[in-house]
């Protein structure tokens, strides 16, 4: 398992590879790290979208212990 920084992550976006969409992450050094749903256990859109979002708002990163609670902050729910 790889541990990224909140501060180290640049680019986040979503791709496919052999017709599997992933999340593509990037960080400082440049080093590029690819994690499909299977890896993930969830939708790649939907981690990417809540990696996004919690890199951006670091003063609401406490609400990531409880799920449903980062979950909600994301998607407006």
């Amino acid at each position: 398992m790889t541990l990224i920084l909140w501060e180290d992550l640049r680019a986040i976006s979503v791709g496919v590879v052999t017709r599997a969409r992933v999340v593509m992450i990037s960080d400082a050094d440049g080093s590029m790290y690819v994690r499909g749903q299977s890896q993930l256990a969830s939708d790649p859109v939907t981690v990417a979208e809540i990696i996004i979002y919690f890199r951006d708002h670091a003063e609401q990163r406490h609400l990531l212990t409880d799920p449903r609670s980062a979950l909600a902050v994301v998607t407006g729910t």
